[in-house]
C-alpha cells in the first residue's frame, strides 16, 4: 500500500527545479545508519539467539553460576 502511494506521488509529479546539497544527503545517510544501528542494539539478544541456533551452539548463560546452578550473589 505504502509502495503503490509512493509510486503514484512519484508517477504523477511535477519537476521541483530544486535539489539536494551533499549535507542532506549525508543527514539521510547518518539517519539510516543510525536506525540500522539502534535496531541491532535493541534486538541483539534476538540476534545472539538466532545465530547459536543456526550455528547448533548452546547460548550462554545470562547470569553466570558457580558448578553447584547457584547464583554468586554479587549483583554484578
Amino acid at each position: 500500500m505504502i509502495w503503490a502511494c509512493l509510486w503514484l506521488a512519484a508517477a504523477f509529479s511535477a519537476p521541483a527545479y530544486a535539489y539536494i546539497d551533499a549535507g542532506s544527503g549525508m543527514l539521510l545517510l547518518q539517519i539510516i545508519g543510525a536506525a540500522i544501528a539502534g535496531g541491532l542494539f535493541v534486538f541483539r539478544k534476538a540476534i545472539a539467539d538466532l545465530f547459536h541456533r543456526v550455528l547448533g551452539r548452546p547460548a550462554p548463560e545470562d547470569e553466570p553460576t558457580d558448578e553447584s546452578g547457584a547464583s554468586d550473589g554479587s549483583g554484578s
